[in-house]
């Protein structure tokens, strides 16, 4: 006699299942921008550290003469304030002259004053676009979160917001009969919406 099998639908929506449908459902909104961001850092931290090094320094930077520079991995770019307008850490080393260490710290911190006007307007212009982007973002999450956290088992999540299943993709079986949607998804929906034609 064949068993049938669990249906998920009764499934509790556990807390790991909310935080994997949030973060891609975040993913489908938000990734291409994301994803934007992330270039653009690579290229302005690489920028900063071939800016701020002094003059003909790669060319030195060689293994005999490692009492000259330290390898560091990480490089941050601040304002007059002190507040990290980037802050990466590159896939491998880099090497800077011992003086350029500031303090006990073992990366590179770069000021205005060490980049020509161009890199610093680039590099305050991503951190606004960052922190715009951080706010959004946590803004979504806390509206996805309040749907999820407001649902108990995947069936009653799929009766309440028809359209989660074309954004998240839940084991197939039968189909389950789709309540009124809830208010709360629609302005998610909307967004995923306009992230696909994006």
């Amino acid at each position: 006699m064949a068993v049938n099998p669990k249906d998920y639908r009764n499934d509790r929506l556990s807390q790991e299942k909310r935080i994997i449908i949030c973060k891609e459902i975040l993913a489908k909104i938000l990734g291409k921008r994301e994803k934007a961001l992330d270039k653009q850092v690579i290229k302005l931290a690489h920028r900063a550290y071939e800016v701020g090094m002094p003059e003909g320094f790669h060319l030195t930077c060689t293994s005999d003469k490692e009492s000259w520079f330290k390898q560091v991995r990480r490089i941050e770019v601040k304002d007059s304030n002190g507040t990290d307008l980037i802050d990466y850490v590159f896939p491998v080393n880099k090497c800077i002259p011992h003086y350029m260490l500031r303090g006990s710290s073992n990366y590179l911190r770069v000021y205005k004053d060490d980049l020509d006007k161009n890199t610093w307007q680039a590099v305050l212009k991503y951190h606004k676009s960052q922190m715009a982007f951080a706010k959004e973002k946590q803004e979504l999450k806390s509206e996805i979160q309040v749907i999820l956290n407001s649902i108990q088992t995947v069936r009653r999540l799929i009766e309440a917001w028809p359209e989660i299943t074309a954004h998240y993709d839940f084991p197939k079986n039968d189909s389950v009969a789709a309540g009124v949607p809830m208010v709360l998804p629609t302005k998610v929906n909307e967004l995923i919406k306009q992230a696909r034609k994006g």
